[in-house]
């Protein structure tokens, strides 16, 4: 705006040089204005031509009357749709600074975010690691103890089944060599026994109970 009126102030100045240059010449064109100056010598340097740095009362006045005239007609024309040009251009960058601080403020927010949930991503996909080796820990010893278990009962299993097996056998003997003790005490009975036949046939019985616990074995 000062700029403005400054440039306003020097066309005043020069139109009123102008306009006082004007009428000096239509002064001196006059046929009394040269009788003048041949009866009262030269004219002083400035009367023959337009000094531009020169003072004047009326170039002063003249100046003035036409910079208020053109200051008045800006500033009811031009000034209103000068100053509401230049409101909306501070609006325009105010509003574009504003827009500016909210887009870092908003990006700023995004990043936090994002970085909050990376981080709680991470620590997710940690404790599910550490669930899964858990988990896996957890399978393995049951496994093992399963297993065990699993061998313990067959071997129990196994034990009673050959104890089952051996007492059956031990049975059998037992009825085969009472059957065979009965055998031989009727046999003694029923023959007149010499000691040697007594002897063989002891002999004899002893040999086939070894006989069928040797049968029984390989069975």
């Amino acid at each position: 705006m000062i700029r403005l009126m400054c440039l306003m102030l020097i066309a005043a100045l020069c139109m009123g040089s102008r306009a006082e240059e004007v009428v000096a010449n239509a002064a001196n064109k006059a046929p009394e204005g040269h009788a003048h100056s041949a009866h009262e010598g030269p004219a002083p340097a400035h009367e023959g031509g337009y000094d531009p740095f020169g003072w004047s009362t009326d170039t002063f006045v003249w100046s003035f009357v036409v910079f208020g005239l053109l200051v008045g007609t800006l500033w009811s024309t031009a000034w209103p749709k000068i100053a509401k040009a230049l409101d909306d251009r501070e609006n325009l960058i105010r509003e574009g600074v504003e827009s500016a601080h909210k887009a870092r403020e908003e990006a700023a927010r995004a990043q936090a975010q994002f970085e909050a949930r990376l981080r709680e991503a991470s620590d997710q996909a940690r404790q599910i690691l550490d669930e899964a080796r858990r988990d896996g820990q957890a399978l393995r010893e049951r496994m093992v103890s399963d297993t065990k278990e699993e061998i313990a009962a067959e071997r129990e299993r196994m034990q009673r089944e050959m104890r089952s097996a051996t007492d059956q056998a031990l049975q059998e003997i037992m009825h085969k060599a009472a059957t065979l003790a009965v055998e031989v005490a009727r046999k003694a009975l029923r023959e007149q026994l010499t000691p040697d036949l007594q002897a063989s046939i002891q002999k004899s019985a002893v040999d086939e109970l070894k006989c069928q616990s040797g049968s029984f074995s390989a069975n």
